[in-house]
């Protein structure tokens, strides 16, 4: 069992909360604007080399992708592998800068399309999960700071977003963003549709209880929403069949 924190190491952790609630990296440059035939290299800088980072990269983009992520160790730079929507990086010892390169993707790629996890989507463009509002999209930039005693926290996160722009504005490039709002406006009706009786439907996922708790009927309400939102994917998938 952990011992008592006492008022002092409780005012010290008080202290390193209301620091950690700050986004501790510097991003340079400020504004993320990438050239119409190159490309923007970002530095994250840990300024305060006496704390550790994790430091989590991820890209939402409909024309850009990451296509280089390294940092400086020993005078020598070192690649790091990396996704072309996301990376993440441990400050620790040396290792106080991180570089990244935004550049414009060869072919027009569909949100979370090339990574790896996302493949059980059955079309990532059409992904629920992912937002544009521009075609360039926008990065997030998430700040995890581990501390050594588990009597102080165990661990702390902040994030900052920053809007990417890019000089080049090709036709092809709006004609895709274009119909990814449509599918998007699509979607967000299909969402009203409800099914056929829904009260029966959460009577019958708890009807072997004789007193239900709360508890039991928060599942069958998460397995209901769950049972609704795969009904109007297929019906939202049966209608863009239909109009191809």
């Amino acid at each position: 069992m952990s011992e008592e924190l006492s008022l002092t190491d409780l005012a010290l952790v008080q202290s390193k909360k209301d620091t950690v609630n700050e986004f501790s990296l510097k991003i340079t440059p400020e504004k993320l604007i990438i050239p119409s035939s190159g490309h923007l290299d970002v530095q994250i800088t840990n300024p305060d080399t006496g704390r550790k980072f994790l430091v989590s990269v991820i890209l939402t983009s409909l024309s850009l992708e990451i296509t280089r992520v390294w940092y400086m160790k020993d005078g020598k730079e070192e690649v790091k592998r990396s996704q072309p929507d996301d990376f993440c990086h441990m400050f620790e010892d040396d290792k106080k800068t991180v570089y990244f390169r935004i550049s414009h993707a060869k072919t027009l790629v569909r949100p979370f399309e090339r990574s790896k996890r996302k493949e059980k989507i059955q079309n990532p463009f059409l992904n629920p999960l992912v937002s544009l509002d521009t075609p360039e999209g926008s990065v997030k930039i998430e700040c995890f700071e581990e501390f050594e005693s588990e009597s102080e926290l165990s661990g702390w996160i902040t994030s900052k977003w920053l809007e990417l722009s890019a000089e080049s504005k090709s036709l092809e490039v709006k004609e895709k963003f274009l119909e990814f709002q449509k599918n998007q406006k699509r979607r967000n009706r299909l969402k009203k549709i409800v099914l056929e009786d829904e009260v029966k439907e959460k009577e019958k996922m708890v009807e072997d209880k004789e007193y239900p708790s709360q508890r039991c009927v928060n599942e069958a309400k998460k397995r209901l929403k769950e049972k609704r939102d795969n009904l109007n994917e297929k019906v939202f998938f049966g209608k863009l069949a239909e109009n191809r």
